[in-house]
């Protein structure tokens, strides 16, 4: 569309960090979850910084979610890291980089966008990987060069900067936001794949209201954990 717009992701996360600080929330970088337990109302962890106490946890660790589950004697709820590519190449000179759209190919084998007057391209992939500080393949930057020279009849002649990241993605694609089963005080708020950025304030004001017992403004039914929990259920009664 005419109007739409990019989102300057570092800036959006930076503003939410001092939206966090500002009402009272601490962070504390770099402190692994070793092993959490559940005693008396209270999560009790234990980090590489030292222990900490909730009566809430909130686990939104991304690729790590069913890490942090496990971590915590939770039951995983079978997470999916996959690893996207992004490339930076210099644009052609007759491009009209302001008027640029963003372009997708109609099998979704590739994307590119303008950014910062270079263009951004993608192969799109998606390859299963463990949780990880992900970094660009080889592979994958050649595939996304190709697609791009191939459909658009140009030269790329210099890569500018390479990097992955994971999407992470829930049995059925879609993000997960709700209590545990027990009433133990564990809650899932994971799976948002590609989509994370766009949907973080909707989802975030439907696990606030969650957490907070405050009526939801959208329906929270169909990210609830508990609908891969039945489905676990449902195949064991069959099998016995």
């Amino acid at each position: 569309m005419p109007d739409s717009a990019s989102i300057d992701v570092d800036a959006l996360l930076q503003g939410y960090a001092r939206i966090a600080r500002a009402n009272g929330a601490q962070f504390r970088l770099n402190a692994r979850l070793e092993r959490g337990e559940r005693s008396r109302g209270l999560w009790r962890l234990q980090t590489s910084e030292g222990p900490l106490t909730a009566s809430i946890l909130v686990n939104a660790a991304g690729a790590w979610a069913d890490v942090v589950a496990e971590s915590c004697d939770v039951a995983p709820l079978g997470f999916t890291p996959m690893r996207r590519t992004g490339v930076i190449v210099d644009a052609p000179e007759t491009w009209p980089m302001r008027a640029l759209p963003a372009c997708i190919d109609v099998a979704e084998d590739f994307y590119f966008k303008p950014d910062a007057g270079r263009i951004m391209v993608s192969p799109a992939d998606e390859t299963l990987s463990p949780p990880t500080d992900a970094a660009a393949d080889d592979y994958d930057v050649a595939v996304a060069i190709n697609r791009l020279t191939d459909a658009c009849k140009i030269d790329v002649r210099r890569v500018r900067s390479t990097w992955a990241g994971l999407r992470t993605f829930s049995p059925d694609r879609n993000p997960v936001a709700g209590h545990s089963c027990g009433g133990d005080g564990f809650f899932w708020l994971a799976g948002q794949g590609g989509a994370g950025v766009q949907t973080a304030p909707a989802l975030a004001r439907i696990a606030a209201a969650l957490i907070c017992n405050t009526e939801p403004e959208l329906d929270p039914g169909p990210l609830s954990p508990l609908r891969f929990r039945t489905r676990s259920q449902a195949r064991e009664a069959r099998v016995s």
